[in-house]
């Protein structure tokens, strides 16, 4: 990957951290009903002519510990999430938060915390912690973010 060299007043003027979020298109599943028919998983389907059609689903349980549609096995250290919190004037009104979840070890514990990522401040604003990571994403509802980071650095 070749990258462009940049100037030492165009560096000193780069944030010192920024952050953008890309949405990721879902694909429509391609069953709009599935059920269990003797021992064999059934899938109805609208064929591009607009009959109905069906087959026999060959589902394969994924390997790997997978919770919130997220593979608790392969998550790497620190890794960058969306979680959702309520506002406090009105309970029922979703707010979509961005943070960080690390793995700490204390006292040969392991603890998961999630931290808020905002604007840069002294210290971590530490949401909560927790010492399962699945109690942890069901608790906030999280959603791991897949992401790519590029550092400069000076020469």
């Amino acid at each position: 990957m070749k990258v462009n060299k940049m100037s030492h007043e165009k560096f000193r003027k780069l944030d010192y951290l920024s952050v953008k979020v890309v949405p990721v298109e879902k694909g429509e599943p391609k069953y709009f009903i599935k059920g269990k028919i003797g021992s064999r998983m059934i899938g109805m389907f609208t064929k591009k002519n607009g009959e109905i059609g069906s087959e026999v689903i060959k589902d394969k349980p994924p390997k790997g510990t997978w919770y919130n549609n997220e593979n608790l096995d392969k998550i790497k250290f620190p890794c960058f999430c969306s979680y959702i919190t309520y506002l406090v004037k009105d309970l029922k009104t979703e707010v979509i938060n961005y943070g960080e979840i690390n793995k700490e070890f204390k006292n040969d514990e392991k603890i998961y915390t999630l931290s808020k990522i905002d604007k840069q401040r002294i210290g971590k604003s530490v949401v909560t912690h927790n010492n399962s990571l699945k109690d942890l994403i069901k608790l906030h509802d999280i959603h791991i973010l897949k992401g790519k980071i590029i550092l400069w650095e000076e020469e």
